[in-house]
């Protein structure tokens, strides 16, 4: 005979307000579950370091590509320059553009005598481009106060060549180190000169944006007599001799 114990409605809510001991079988399952969360949570922490770091590692790896992609364009513009200088016999020069991390050839059919260091526009004796080459130029002009050398005009080479090619993104132009230049340039527009016999000894230097690791530079360095323009890591440097004498003594050494 099964016995049923009524409450009575008066403590019907006590009843249901009273707590609750939970069994040995249940307090054990919570505790068996909270172990097994700390453990998860472990195991997710480390996935998520693993995870990172190849994230980085991956980035690093595309920026370093993007690098060596924007390195061997420069190279290519090289080439065609010095090719078209040869076949043509007009001047070229590949213009680099700090500002807009872009690139491009340009030509000219006037006769040009390269200048040396001492150009106070600092585009080897051409025609200037520029607001602020022109505003050189005047100063220059009115400090001088006599009779100019005329400047050669160029013009962008017909063609895709002609036309300004962006950098791969994350990649900047560092500098362009001329011998034209007292020293390399890292603002406004850098020029490197291609004739039809040779070309002038310049490395173009390009480093992954907001890097400050020379590891994270290429150097495109151009051989005045062949032409040939070769990929180099880090940042190379051209030979800048002091006086004739020690110019007479600097080599191509082919590259």
């Amino acid at each position: 005979m099964t016995m049923h114990l009524a409450i009575s409605p008066v403590f019907a809510p006590l009843a249901r307000l009273a707590p609750r001991v939970p069994s040995r079988a249940s307090r054990g399952g919570r505790g068996a579950q909270r172990g097994l969360t700390l453990i998860e949570v472990l195991i997710v922490m480390a996935i998520a370091v693993l995870l990172v770091s190849g994230m980085l590692f991956a980035t690093g790896a595309i920026a370093r590509s993007r690098l060596k992609g924007s390195a061997s364009r420069v190279a290519a513009a090289m080439r065609t320059a010095y090719q078209r200088a040869s076949s043509t016999g007009k001047r070229l020069r590949l213009v680099c553009d700090f500002d807009n991390s872009t690139i491009w050839l340009e030509e000219s059919s006037d006769q040009m005598l390269l200048t040396e260091k001492n150009d106070p526009i600092g585009n080897g004796g051409a025609d200037p481009a520029t607001a602020g080459e022109k505003a050189a130029e005047a100063e220059a002009a009115r400090i001088n106060a006599g009779v100019q050398a005329p400047r050669a005009s160029f013009a962008p080479v017909p063609g895709p060549a002609g036309q300004p090619q962006v950098l791969h993104q994350g990649i900047s132009l560092k500098a362009v180190d001329a011998a034209h230049d007292k020293e390399p340039r890292t603002t406004g527009r850098g020029y490197v000169y291609f004739f039809a016999s040779e070309a002038e000894r310049a490395s173009v230097q390009l480093m992954i944006t907001g890097s400050v690791d020379e590891r994270d530079a290429f150097s495109v360095v151009v051989s005045p007599l062949t032409g040939k323009a070769t990929v180099l890591d880090g940042v190379v440097p051209i030979p800048r001799p002091h006086d004739d004498a020690e110019a007479s003594e600097v080599e191509d050494d082919g590259r």
